[in-house]
């Protein structure tokens, strides 16, 4: 799955996988005006949404599922028995 995000004014959009891993990078010219500091904000705040979005979109894995165990069978309650 993957999540995507941009700032404000859509200057910097990202798009990430689950884990975060950066899959795309889209930078207007006006976002490479600003200063370095303010740019380097932007692409952080944009890569935490995408990484939230892409894991909201994933579905729960079978662990986390938790499903109850097995019942046992006839045969092995009657064993348990003896």
């Amino acid at each position: 799955m993957h999540g995507e995000a941009s700032n404000a004014d859509g200057s910097v959009a990202v798009t990430v996988t689950s884990t975060g891993a950066v899959v795309d990078l889209r930078l207007t010219p006006e976002a490479t005006q600003r200063p370095h500091t303010q740019l380097q904000q932007e692409l952080l705040e944009a890569i935490r949404t995408a990484t939230e979005r892409a894991g909201e979109a994933t579905p729960a894995s079978p662990a986390a599922r938790r499903l109850p165990p097995p019942r046992p069978s006839a045969a092995q309650r009657r064993r348990s028995r003896h």
